[in-house]
Parts: structure tokens; sequence; C-alpha cells
């Protein structure tokens, strides 16, 4: 008998693949975490797959982007299941003067997932929060090194 996830465990795997697909610059496995009529709600409101899939959109030479999940709450909601949870947001880039500048912030999530032949998010609201400011440079940064 094949093992069925529960759905909290089955949504928390969309949630992953969903940062995983993000950090390696996938939009269409990405866009495939998403209902094709899914919402994101944000600046600007972005509508079905295609544009939520572009928020995944290629980076310049040098940018380094992590994703680290941390702290969902599941709830059951009306045909589906409501997920409320953090990601720290990991990047660094080259600035202009050729150092590294770091960036690191939380980002909120509230995420509306349904079982559409396998669960995937119907809604996504965001919110990003900086825990530390720009700045800080680094020769030779490890991050930054193949």
């Amino acid at each position: 008998m094949a093992h069925h996830p529960d759905p909290a465990e089955a949504c928390q795997r969309v949630l992953l693949a969903s940062l995983r697909a993000a950090d390696l610059v996938d939009a269409g496995a990405f866009g495939g975490c998403f209902t094709a009529d899914a919402v994101w709600f944000g600046d600007p409101v972005r509508h079905g797959r295609a544009e939520i899939s572009s928020v995944v959109s290629p980076r310049q030479p040098g940018r380094f982007v992590r994703h680290l999940f941390a702290a969902a709450r599941f709830s059951s909601i009306e045909g589906g299941i409501a997920a409320d949870w953090h990601a720290l947001l990991i990047s660094a880039e080259h600035g202009p003067d050729g150092a590294v500048v770091r960036h690191v912030r939380v980002v909120d999530f509230a995420d509306e997932l349904i079982d559409d032949d396998g669960w995937r998010i119907r809604s996504r609201r965001s919110t990003t929060v900086p825990l530390i400011p720009s700045g800080g440079s680094s020769s030779g940064s490890p991050i930054m090194s193949g």
C-alpha cells in the first residue's frame, strides 16, 4: 500500500518546491507549484501561472539568492489548506564598486493551497521585511565563490 502524506506534509513539499525553483531560477517549476488561476497579491498583483512565473526571472551574473524555509503553521479551510509561513531570504551581489553587497530579509507568506490534481498554491500574499540593512563588503566571500 502506497503511503499518502497528510495534507499539511504535502503542502509543505509544495512550499519547499516553490523556494527551490525560485533559487534555481526555474520559472516553469515555480509556476507548476500554483494552480492555473492562482493569484499572488503583491505589488503588482499577478494572475495565473504565466504572470506568477515571471517573478522568477534570470539574475544578473554574480547574484546569489537562497531561501531558507522556517516556521510553517497549517490549518484547514473550506476546500483546502491555509499556510502561514516564513522564509529567510539571503542574497548577495556585486555592488557598483565590485564589493559584495549582502541582503538578508524575512519574507512572510500567507498561502491557500488546494488539491488540484496534486496540491498547489491557489493564492499567495507575501510581505518582505528587511532584517539586516544592505551593506558590508567582503572580497572573496564564500557566498560568491563557485
